[in-house]
């Protein structure tokens, strides 16, 4: 409908899945009103024209009636809030916009998806098996904090360099599909060493799909039935509902779980909030975004301090460490040594006492024999005397 394909060319800033999602919430609230958008956008002009300010205000207190419908059959509060904001949009990108009061706005707690944990990554990992284009997605995902439509668009040529230098840690620089803002993010050993394992698929092929010399311009993560054609988002999703099933993580976890993992780590690991948003894109609010400018040498060198928070896996040890380990298990050994030849030293000299001990008492009770016979004979003595 006209109204609806203006409304959509007036959303031209926006991405392509937040104008598939107003559309879908819009036509949800015309079909509970049993309007079309052309009759809305006819009642809605009268309306304005009113004195009175209750038939002014007609779609506003339907929408809050809408809203109040969602709350009753259970949706969430960000599934009020996101028919609330389409609606809404609706109506001011026709230039008829709704004036809504302070609190209108639908709030409280969502349940929604939360942050993923530790053992979240790894339950997802343990369901993609030995699959290693979705080992790679997975820990990239959790390591740079990036937005599932951002990693899909992600070249070759975006880390071929630091792959070739054996960098264990690589930047990864990208203006974000939802809002336009550069993401400096980065990824580390975990998902560096998952990327590489993909790679190392890509250009030996399987048995499903030929070997693959991997241009510069080619995509990072490819569908895998063409060589030029990027992973699509809508496949990311849903394989990762699938894996949420398989790992039985219920509806908690989604791909963006990933993304709050990431926010979530960096800022247990003491990451100034301000330096976490331009590390994983977020649009900052206010006049923050024209004060808080860290370098980038500054924001990478964060990220790096950081990553212990973000590790999934056991920290291998060092050959140092294990030097180290070695050592003090081999002076440890050393003093239980010495303690052991002590201790011989002592039950030795113990023993001994002991049996001097033995050789006194057998004296002492001679002795105390022999008194005890003459107590008891006093006789005795004189004719030991004479004797």
């Amino acid at each position: 409908m006209e109204a609806v394909e203006y409304w959509m060319g007036e959303l031209s800033g926006k991405s392509d899945s937040t104008k598939e999602k107003y559309l879908v919430y819009f036509k949800r609230f015309a079909d509970w009103l049993r309007e079309d958008p052309e009759k809305i956008i006819s009642i809605r002009r009268e309306d304005v024209r009113s004195d009175d300010v209750r038939v002014q205000r007609r779609y506003e207190s339907k929408l809050l009636l809408y809203i109040a419908y969602l709350k009753e059959k259970g949706f969430s509060t960000s599934t009020q809030q996101v028919a609330f904001a389409a609606v809404s949009s609706f109506f001011e990108m026709s230039y008829l916009p709704l004036r809504m009061r302070r609190g209108d706005y639908p709030s409280g707690d969502s349940m929604g998806y939360r942050a993923a944990t530790k053992e979240d990554v790894l339950r997802l990992l343990d369901a993609a098996g030995d699959d290693s284009r979705l080992r790679a997605v997975i820990l990239f995902l959790k390591d740079s904090g990036l937005r599932v439509s951002d990693l899909v668009r992600l070249r070759f040529k975006d880390v071929s360099k630091y792959l070739e230098e054996g960098d264990e840690f690589i930047p990864v620089k990208i203006v974000t599909k939802k809002n336009g803002i550069l993401a400096k993010t980065a990824i580390g050993p975990e998902a560096v060493a998952a990327l590489k394992d993909y790679l190392v698929h890509r250009r030996e092929g399987t048995r499903a799909i030929d070997a693959e010399d991997i241009a510069e311009d080619a995509p990072l993560f490819k569908a895998r039935t063409s060589d030029v054609r990027h992973l699509s988002r809508s496949s990311v999703s849903s394989t990762f509902n699938y894996l949420v099933k398989k790992a039985g993580l219920g509806g908690e976890v989604s791909a963006h779980s990933l993304r709050k993992f990431t926010e979530t780590k960096l800022e247990a690991a003491g990451v100034n909030p301000n330096w976490v948003d331009q590390i994983i894109g977020h649009r900052l609010p206010g006049s923050r975004g024209n004060y808080s400018r860290p370098e980038d040498d500054d924001l990478f060198q964060v990220y790096v301090d950081a990553y212990n928070e973000l590790r999934v896996f056991e920290v291998p040890a060092s050959a140092a460490e294990l030097e180290k380990t070695a050592a003090e298990l081999r002076k440890a050994q050393s003093d239980l040594q010495e303690m052991k030849t002590d201790l011989a030293y002592q039950i030795g000299k113990r023993m001994e006492m002991e049996k001097t001990m033995d050789s006194m008492k057998k004296e002492m009770d001679e002795m105390r024999d022999m008194f005890r016979l003459i107590y008891e004979n006093p006789g005795i003595v004189n004719k030991l005397k004479k004797t």
